[in-house]
């Protein structure tokens, strides 16, 4: 969790950023963004997307840098617990990979979600988030932030890199 900090900071800062980071993440209204220990089997939640209005769903969102066989089982454990603690209220989870290369394709969910879009379980890759926004938005701020994650060539990534 230490090395996603700041994709949190940013997931939890603004609306603009939450849906744009999360390819269309859209939430009505003010919420909160934090992690979240489950007493019960004490699990902390990467982030949970908590809105204001509670006819809204709550969003369980796990960040994955590197690839992890079991994150689609333990992403379903975190909002069925979600749904447990707040049974009034949907919930949903999120998967926000940074890259394909993370992402196990645990079946069935893997293709279940590429199936049915209507599933409360979203995949998202980073990368392709963020060179769609280079394409349609290419002097976001965003962009500058996530970088290194668009330029592999570190030559390259020094020469375009923003000077602090």
């Amino acid at each position: 969790m230490h090395t996603d900090k700041q994709i949190y900071l940013l997931l939890g800062a603004d609306p603009e950023f939450l849906c744009l980071l999360t390819d269309g993440l859209s939430i009505d209204g003010p919420y909160d963004f934090e992690a979240i220990d489950v007493k019960a089997l004490e699990r902390r939640i990467d982030g949970v997307v908590l809105p204001a209005d509670p006819t809204q769903a709550i969003w369980a969102i796990e960040v994955q840098a590197q690839k992890d066989d079991n994150i689609y089982h333990r992403l379903l454990i975190d909002m069925g617990l979600l749904g447990e603690r707040r049974p009034e209220q949907p919930v949903c989870g999120l998967l926000l990979f940074l890259s394909p290369e993370q992402d196990p394709q645990t079946e069935p969910w893997h293709s279940a979600i590429a199936r049915d879009p209507e599933l409360p379980i979203r995949r998202v890759y980073l990368t392709e988030v963020l060179k769609h926004l280079s394409q349609t938005q290419p002097e976001h701020p965003l962009l500058a932030t996530f970088l290194p994650y668009l330029i592999e060539d570190p030559a390259r990534l020094r020469e375009q890199a923003p000077i602090a």
